[in-house]
């Protein structure tokens, strides 16, 4: 008699919502939001000769850009991060048995890659502020006939860029490997 095992891979993407859904949802505009964040930070970041730029938590801690404006990237990277643990649920539940969102984590909260004295320091901050990407950490189980099929990862790989592709502005899937 054939048994049936639970194999169990751990996933991690980096997925945009597109503007025009998070506007359908929203007042604010997420590109907007990040263009003032950059310019905001930019400034800032200019004016105390830092050689780097802050991550956003930082300016709730000690002041240095507009708090209504920290409320709005807040608002909008949780809509963002409502929206893709609900279609990525929503999507994935067709082919595993068990989707379980393990981390979400909004790019634009993390400390930017990228330093003052670049060139396009602006465009890139403004890119990385703007609150429509977020990290996701996800553990996907699935049935299988054997204890550890060979192939898994690539067929969750797969399987994420199939299913799950078309439903973003974009999508980078950074890992997958077995439990």
């Amino acid at each position: 008699m054939a048994s049936i095992h639970f194999v169990t891979v751990a996933a991690h993407l980096v997925l945009r919502v597109s503007p025009e859904v998070l506007e359908r949802q929203s007042a604010a505009s997420p590109a907007a939001v990040g263009a003032e964040l950059a310019e905001a930070v930019d400034g800032y970041a200019r004016r105390e000769g830092l050689g780097y730029f802050p991550a956003l938590s930082y300016f709730k801690e000690v002041g240095g850009v507009d708090a209504t404006l920290l409320e709005a990237a807040d608002h909008l990277a949780w809509l963002a991060g409502e929206l893709v643990q609900e279609e990525v649920r929503r999507r994935l539940r067709q082919v595993f048995s068990r989707v379980e969102v393990e981390s979400l984590q909004p790019v634009a909260f993390t400390m930017p890659p990228v330093r003052p004295s670049q060139g396009d320091a602006l465009a890139q901050l403004t890119r990385h502020y703007t609150p429509d990407t977020l990290k996701l950490g996800l553990l996907l189980t699935s049935l299988q006939k054997q204890t550890v099929p060979l192939g898994m990862e690539q067929f969750v790989r797969r399987t994420l860029w199939r299913w799950l592709r078309e439903r973003f502005a974009a999508m980078d899937i950074a890992s997958a490997r077995l439990v």
